[in-house]
């Protein structure tokens, strides 16, 4: 009879221990900060520009982003600093994946480009999509 009770206890305590414990997964509401990429599109040997917007910004004043992309697609050109961030440090745009510094004291908290990306689509490019991450 002890053992029953034991064992009614214990089931008792970790069904409240299961109830009260807050959900591991939730969903990204509206107002969440986010990095976005846009999606462009083009031709081969086309020039296309890709940006990368900050929504629902809560302040940056250092940042660092890594831009990865199929190299056998497209060439990075050019890397302009948009109007989230000052302090944008000198980028390598052989590298890839292609590493994007930001270093200021003053806090940002504006929304709109972090970046844009200015990439070559190259000659022998396949016809499909093309991430970039």
């Amino acid at each position: 009879m002890k053992k029953f009770i034991a064992m009614i206890t214990s089931i008792c305590l970790c069904a409240v221990a299961f109830l009260s414990t807050p959900a591991l997964v939730s969903a990204v509401g509206n107002d969440e900060p986010a990095f976005i990429v846009e999606e462009v599109s083009g031709y081969a040997g086309d020039e296309v520009t890709v940006n990368i917007n900050v929504k629902n910004n809560p302040g940056i004043c250092s940042a660092g982003v890594t831009v990865s992309y199929d190299g056998t697609a497209l060439e990075l050109k050019s890397v302009e600093n948009g109007t989230v961030l000052e302090g944008m440090v000198r980028v390598n745009v052989a590298n890839n994946p292609c590493k994007i510094l930001w270093n200021t004291l003053a806090d940002s908290t504006a929304n709109g480009v972090l970046v844009t990306l200015t990439f070559t689509v190259k000659e022998n490019a396949d016809s499909g999509k093309s991430a970039i991450t």
